[in-house]
């Protein structure tokens, strides 16, 4: 195992702390901002309530890994030439299993958009800069923090295979999760299929480059790709 990765390790508080704010996370805070912005005088666009929403995973991941985030910090240049390769090296492997997946899928059915893509493109249009900040900063920060420091990072200092499982599957989910009901089961079952190339090969990169910074910079350039594509 690398040795950047067996060090830093969680607490079992900020284990406890991760988990449960990643609950809230998933389970309330979208309904309670939808909910908040209703009462508003005058409610905020769709793009203003994604980037709170994106505003307050940022600040509750600083917050609760503060001291686990400090361990990657400085950073040698030996080290930071190999997150750098690490990074180049699982971002192409993600961006070609993405499109032979994405063939793949166009097969199973031949109308298949990711409903999440389509939502993100609306965002866009309303609010380009806002939404590109959110996603290429914001998102990658946050979400690494979470599913690969806590879920993936706490998990596995007690069983790896659980936090590969745990960790690819809910993030997985949570990028589906509000479309149950709207889209055919069909279609959630191939967006949610679509998004584990990408929690196989962050996780990758973190176990193998032993800093979260390497998966941070994946998904940001993974998400800014995929900004420029929809466009």
């Amino acid at each position: 195992m690398n040795n950047n990765f067996a060090q830093n390790q969680l607490t079992r508080k900020e284990l406890s702390r991760g988990i449960r704010y990643l609950l809230f996370q998933t389970v309330f805070l979208p309904g309670l901002l939808s909910y908040g912005n209703r009462l508003l005088p005058a409610p905020l666009p769709a793009a203003w309530v994604n980037f709170l929403f994106f505003t307050i995973n940022l600040g509750a991941a600083l917050g609760i890994l503060h001291r686990f985030l400090k361990g990657f910090f400085p950073v040698p240049p030996k080290q930071l030439l190999r997150i750098l390769l690490v990074g180049i090296l699982f971002f192409g492997i993600n961006q070609g299993a993405s499109r032979a997946l994405g063939w793949l899928l166009s097969r199973v059915s031949t109308d298949f958009s990711n409903v999440n893509d389509q939502t993100i493109f609306g965002l866009l249009r309303e609010n380009f800069l806002l939404v590109a900040i959110g996603t290429v900063i914001f998102v990658p920060i946050a979400e690494e923090c979470f599913f690969r420091g806590v879920l993936f990072r706490g998990l596995y200092q007690r069983a790896p295979w659980a936090a590969w499982v745990f960790s690819v599957f809910i993030f997985a989910f949570v990028h589906v999760k509000n479309y149950w009901g709207v889209v055919s089961p069909l279609t959630l079952a191939l967006c949610f299929v679509q998004y584990l190339p990408a929690g196989i090969c962050l996780a990758a990169a973190y176990r193998v480059s032993g800093s979260l910074l390497c998966p941070i910079l994946i998904h940001a350039a993974v998400n800014a790709a995929g900004l420029l594509t929809l466009r």
